[in-house]
Formats: C-alpha cells, sequence, structure tokens
C-alpha cells in the first residue's frame, strides 16, 4: 500500500522537476493525496499492524487523526498537519 502511494506521488512529481516554492509541491502532493484516497475503495490488509508501525514513528499525528475520524472537521487537517510538522 505504502509503496503504491510512494508511486503515484512520484508519478506526479516526475514530470515537474523545479517547483517555484515548497508550497507549490505540497500543494501538487496534497491534492494527489486526495485523488488516490478516492480511488482507494478496497479495505487494507494487515492494516491494524501498519496503524501501530505509523504510531511508533508519528504518534501525536495518529492519534490527533483517529480522533477525527470519530469527529471529522472540514478539509484534511491530518493531511496538513503532517505536511506542516514532517
Amino acid at each position: 500500500m505504502i509503496e503504491s502511494y510512494r508511486r503515484q506521488l512520484r508519478k506526479v512529481s516526475k514530470g515537474k522537476s523545479i517547483f517555484p516554492k515548497d508550497e507549490a509541491l505540497l500543494k501538487m502532493l496534497n491534492l494527489t493525496t486526495v485523488d488516490v484516497n478516492r480511488k482507494w475503495t478496497r479495505s487494507v490488509q494487515n492494516w491494524g499492524q501498519m496503524l501501530l508501525q505509523l504510531s511508533v514513528f508519528f504518534p501525536d499525528w495518529v492519534s490527533q487523526c483517529l480522533r477525527y475520524i470519530t469527529n471529522p472537521p472540514s478539509g484534511n487537517l491530518c493531511l496538513k498537519e503532517f505536511t506542516q510538522n514532517y
């Protein structure tokens, strides 16, 4: 799953090697992530194990995103927080 996501991000960033600002790259990656999320409709195999591994590396971000699942705010704040902090 992560390799598939990485491949999608690489596919869109490969065509353009220079970005005028860092924000331009982050915006493009954010839009790509939204597109990829729409396409993924099947359940993820071993999601529990992956979530545990992500929570080791990004504990604050994962707990914040899990809270948003039950009470989602407007926009994709999990991704926004992640790109601002990491």
